[in-house]
C-alpha cells in the first residue's frame, strides 16, 4: 500500500551477533509494529536468525 512505511531505527553490534530495530506503520493498511530482528554472522555475511515483533498500534 502506498500509506505504508518502515524505517530502521536502532542497530546495535557486539562481535558477530546484533539486533535491529525496524519500526512499520500502515501495515495491511492500519497495523503498526516494531520489529526484533537477530542477526549473526554466519558462512561469512550477516543473516538474519530471529525475528519477534509488538503491535504497536491499530489506525481507525
Amino acid at each position: 500500500m502506498a500509506d505504508d512505511k518502515a524505517e530502521i531505527t536502532d542497530i546495535q553490534i557486539d562481535g558477530t551477533a546484533a539486533v535491529a530495530t525496524v519500526k512499520e506503520e500502515g501495515f495491511w493498511g492500519v497495523y503498526s509494529f516494531t520489529d526484533y530482528f537477530s542477526l549473526s554472522i554466519l558462512e561469512g555475511r550477516w543473516q538474519i536468525t530471529n525475528k519477534t515483533f509488538a503491535n504497536t498500534g491499530v489506525k481507525a
